[in-house]
């Protein structure tokens, strides 16, 4: 039998975790750890700032720690990446985010090293300008990675549009959890809320960010308290929003009915507590607050950007509004609020095609695949 493929995960070091975070921990459950022994890094700032969600040890051991010098000093950076490549004797390297493809990109154009790329969803637009110039840089360099990974076919397109040949779509992958593990903590949650058992609970876990749309949804649902439907919305997340939707919401008095959490250590319960997820998200790829809630069992309403339509399926288990329009999203989830049943009917056919198509292990397959192609070529170069 072979020696396992050594693997590093290369990831930057923020304060709040996200969907890059999430991929990596699924990606380190799910494949066979006889075939892949898998090293987090992580690039950080200051010691032990950031990036909590990966510093947990796994069964391949502690994380390993690199610093980030900063963007004008990515060669410090990428020496200090370097010598943990020679003392792994990391077979390849897989990064999640800019700092870590920017440092990967110098490295290998000094070293031999296989380089997986990961593009998570660029936000474009809906970006400030900082950052838009940032995700143009990222799309410069990812094209000379050996492969780059991608969420969605709409994020493919993106990343080809900058001359990338070697893209590969692996949808995310997330397990059918055992609903009855959070029975107890919902109801609690929902007390909390002001939710009688008749209450529609709607609500998110997501980055509040101007691209993910929750501003729409507050006016959403806003809309259908001004109808007088029994509803109270929920919202769990951080992000540079958080605090003008807040204010907005206590201007207009509805503090007590629309809640915003901030960051949740375990959203799990929360979305537990949820009749209805809404993610009216203007530009995406293929969320994890989308296809978790799916997974859940949540009656979903979110929009047809990215590659959501393959796990949001109109009227079989969700139902997909146009992005960046009120009306339609209000009516959507008006229609979920009054029919109970399709939200019952909606959550069990999701949680079938989550196991049937986006497991964790459909996900390890299709990686597994894609490291082997990588080494391969590498292999036939040398």
């Amino acid at each position: 039998m072979s020696a396992p493929r050594k693997v590093l995960h290369v990831k930057g070091a923020y304060d709040i975790a996200g969907g890059p975070e999430t991929l990596i921990r699924h990606i380190m459950q799910s494949m066979d750890a006889s075939k892949h022994k898998q090293q987090v890094v992580i690039l950080e700032d200051q010691p032990g700032q950031g990036c909590s969600a990966l510093r947990e040890p796994t069964q391949h051991g502690p994380p390993l720690v690199a610093k980030w010098h900063g963007l004008a000093k990515t060669p410090w950076s990428a020496r200090e990446l370097d010598g943990i490549v020679k003392s792994t004797s990391a077979d390849l390297m897989h990064t999640h985010d800019m700092r870590s493809n920017l440092a990967a990109y110098l490295l290998t154009r000094a070293r031999r090293l296989p380089w997986i790329a990961s593009i998570h969803g660029w936000l474009g637009e809906t970006h400030t300008r900082r950052w838009r110039w940032y995700e143009f840089i990222e799309g410069h360099i990812v094209v000379r990675a050996h492969a780059v990974m991608v969420g969605s076919r709409a994020t493919q397109r993106e990343v080809q549009a900058f001359g990338a040949k070697n893209v590969h779509v692996i949808h995310h992958g997330v397990a059918v959890p055992d609903l009855s593990k959070w029975q107890s903590e919902s109801r609690e949650l929902r007390s909390r809320l002001g939710a009688t058992p008749d209450t529609t609970v709607i609500g998110v876990v997501a980055r509040i960010h101007p691209g993910k749309g929750i501003k729409l949804l507050v006016a959403a649902i806003v809309e259908l308290l001004k109808r007088k439907l029994d509803v109270v919305g929920v919202i769990a997340g951080e992000g540079p929003q958080r605090e003008e939707i807040a204010n907005e919401i206590d201007a207009i008095g509805l503090s007590g009915k629309i809640h915003m959490l901030g960051f949740v250590e375990d959203a799990n319960p929360w979305m537990a507590a949820m009749d209805i997820v809404a993610l009216p998200t203007l530009k995406d790829s293929f969320p994890f607050s989308v296809i978790d809630a799916v997974a859940m069992g949540k009656a979903v309403v979110t929009t047809t950007v990215g590659d959501l339509p393959l796990a949001v399926v109109d009227g079989q288990n969700g139902l997909l509004v146009p992005p960046g329009e009120v009306e339609p999203l209000t009516l959507a989830l008006e229609r979920l609020v009054h029919d109970r049943e399709m939200r019952q009917r909606f959550g069990e056919r999701g949680r079938r095609l989550i196991e049937e198509h986006f497991s964790p292990y459909v996900m390890a397959e299709k990686l597994a695949a894609m490291y082997a192609s990588v080494l391969d070529l590498q292999k036939s170069r040398r």
